[in-house]
């Protein structure tokens, strides 16, 4: 085989991709070449944004389906982002739904965020889940985007009653009815921004609720060889597609954190210019001069750096394990002569 301008020893590329799309072949391997022999040196390969069937002659690939009524990730649940430190994990489970909300609203204010996460602290606390050991629960104890929804109508409605009180009433509501003392910080949130919150939470719901609003049903995949999520883009909305594929790189940080202690992945993002050209509308924040270029460095810092150009810099531990790969079509997956 001849030689591939490419460095697996950690975080990599240099695959020859041009911003232009056009695929240099001077090598003569294509992207199939690539996965098939990180195969046999018994790498774990994740393939992402796929179709499954290109590679219906490998034994055991695990197809994760994300759709309705197939394989849901509930946004809500929280995943480990480093091992046995719940408390990091929440924080920047925080971070992703602030970032999932500002794809899926796209106008918001500063205080609107902050709000936010003070918000969603005191629900998962509500809810019962102990930040200590919040990625701990099975799937179906984790609240959903409709169980969030409803307390914040509760925090509404109570917000309301208080300040239509005169003092000393105020105190003596709390002093009567102890279980409010736990909500009486975030009734220093302006009651407007508790308002804007609910209204395009409701909206979110209605247009995303059949992705998003369901509790998780993928099994852990740390075990497979092999695993392919089928093609984002058959979801039609780029926002959703957006928190699709977080959820996905969420999900597959905290399945390598807990896989074999010495593997080593390859992440292969398939038809990428369709995922990338998402990422430069809907998530922002990126150097147009990058998009193109996102998985095409040896640089093992310029994953970190990108990460945090895209405000994801927390959610993912994807060094030293960790190799990247993208294609731009299905034609990277053809033979080279």
């Amino acid at each position: 085989m001849s030689k591939i301008n490419y460095n697996f020893g950690g975080i990599l590329m240099n695959l020859a991709y041009k911003m232009n799309s056009e695929i240099k072949n001077e090598n003569k391997i294509s992207g199939k070449d690539i996965i098939y022999e990180q195969i046999k040196l018994g790498k774990k390969i994740i393939l992402v944004n796929t179709e499954s069937a290109k590679f219906n002659d490998i034994k055991d690939v695990r197809v994760v389906q994300v759709d309705k009524n197939k394989e849901i990730i509930n946004p809500l649940q929280i995943y480990s982002t480093i091992k046995d430190f719940d408390i990091f994990s929440f924080g920047t489970h925080l971070k992703k739904i602030q970032r999932m909300y500002c794809i899926l609203v796209s106008e918001y204010t500063e205080e609107e965020l902050t709000s936010l996460d003070i918000l969603l602290t005191k629900f998962y606390e509500y809810f019962g889940i102990d930040i200590k050991k919040c990625t701990k629960y099975k799937e179906n104890e984790y609240p959903i985007l409709s169980d969030f929804l409803n307390y914040l109508k509760y925090i509404e409605g109570t917000h309301r009653m208080i300040n239509c009180m005169q003092s000393p009433n105020k105190e003596k509501v709390f002093e009567v009815f102890k279980e409010l003392n736990s909500i009486k910080d975030i009734l220093n949130i302006r009651i407007n921004v508790i308002d804007t919150i609910i209204s395009k939470l409701n909206k979110i719901i209605d247009n995303y609720g059949y992705l998003l609003n369901i509790h998780s049903n993928i099994n852990h995949v740390h075990n497979n060889k092999f695993i392919a999520f089928n093609k984002l883009n058959l979801v039609d909305d780029e926002k959703i597609l957006g928190v699709l594929l977080l959820n996905i790189l969420t999900f597959i940080n905290e399945n390598y954190l807990f896989g074999e202690k010495n593997a080593e992945y390859l992440i292969v993002f398939d038809n990428s210019n369709e995922i990338f050209s998402f990422i430069k509308t809907s998530i922002g924040d990126i150097i147009t001069s990058y998009v193109g270029e996102i998985l095409n460095t040896a640089d093992p810092n310029f994953i970190s750096f990108l990460f945090i150009k895209t405000k994801m810099s927390a959610f993912f531990n994807f060094k030293n394990k960790f190799s990247l790969i993208r294609t731009q079509n299905i034609e990277d997956f053809l033979e080279q002569s």
